[in-house]
């Protein structure tokens, strides 16, 4: 396919998922449309897979690092090799509704740099509905009276990099990478992303089905120290950007509080943590209980249908 005739370029992280990514190929449209899937050092039998059935997938550009330095770097490698006008994050086990090609066709001559899209989500043994982000569909349906206010939200609370399209030439410019971290990698793009766009857009269509699998990394936030010790540093660094611009959301704060309620890192490990970043227990534990009551109070609001008062 020659690089002018593409309009699209799909980005697709693979570790591990062979048994998954044949459904979510499937689902992808072919026409004007250059799909990667990055194979980020999988298991050897995994890598076998994904070789095994690349031959029934011509159209689509496999590519195979060792370095195994997570979905992040993966997707920075799809990155240097999209040609598309707009960029669209796919994950492995997630796959896209038949009326796809229609969806994007439909906003494909917008000049914007992020177009938000509404998501379905799915439990994934029995592909029925879930409430999981029900949180975000009632955030957009709020806050549509207020545009400002809901540009805000979008562009720094939907951290995920699904459900959206980002205009390439925009991401290119501005030098937007993903974090090359162990968990959380996908943070700092959004954010960045959102910051750095001067014109976004919002389309209650869905083209995505985003999958709740109990194996998958953001169901697993506290399941290992060093992944909560990478959280951690994402969203200090993440914290410290929205300090420097204004923006009052606070995600250290707020997922330091679930660390120590729940006791999921050692004193020790907790302590070293905190000195590093020159900071002490103590002042930590008044942010994280301040973050919690402003927490309570957005539910408050919301649950008495309330104008928010943004942040």
């Amino acid at each position: 396919m020659e690089s002018n005739s593409i309009k699209y370029s799909v980005i697709i992280p693979h570790r591990n998922l062979s048994h998954l990514i044949g459904r979510c190929l499937d689902s992808i449209p072919t026409k004007g449309t250059q799909i990667i899937v990055i194979d980020d050092n999988s298991n050897p039998d995994e890598k076998n897979n994904i070789k095994n059935i690349e031959p029934q997938y011509p159209f689509v550009e496999f590519i195979y690092s060792d370095k195994g330095k997570g979905a992040g770097a993966a997707r920075n490698i799809g990155l240097n090799h999209a040609v598309g006008k707009w960029l669209i994050f796919v994950d492995a086990d997630d796959f896209l509704v038949p009326q796809t090609l229609d969806i994007w066709d439909s906003v494909y001559h917008m000049d914007d740099d992020i177009i938000y899209f509404n998501v379905n989500c799915l439990d994934y043994t029995t592909l029925s509905h879930s409430n999981h982000l029900e949180s975000r569909e009632k955030t957009i349906r709020r806050l549509c009276k207020n545009t400002t206010q809901l540009h805000r939200w979008l562009k720094y609370s939907f951290t995920e990099p699904w459900g959206k399209l980002f205009n390439r030439k925009f991401v290119t410019e501005n030098n937007i990478k993903f974090q090359e971290s162990l968990v959380a990698n996908d943070f700092l793009f959004s954010v960045l992303t959102g910051l750095k766009a001067q014109k976004i857009s919002v389309s209650n269509q869905r083209y995505y089905n985003y999958l709740i699998r109990q194996g998958s990394l953001s169901n697993n936030q506290l399941s290992s120290h060093d992944k909560i010790i990478s959280r951690l540093n994402v969203y200090f660094d993440i914290q410290n950007i929205f300090k420097q611009n204004g923006i009052r959301l606070r995600p250290f704060d707020r997922f330091i509080n679930l660390v120590i309620k729940r006791n999921a890192l050692p004193t020790d490990k907790l302590n070293e943590f905190l000195s590093t970043h020159n900071l002490n227990y103590k002042t930590v534990r008044i942010n994280s209980i301040l973050s919690s009551f402003r927490v309570l109070n957005q539910k408050i609001v919301e649950h008495l249908n309330l104008p928010y008062c943004g942040f």
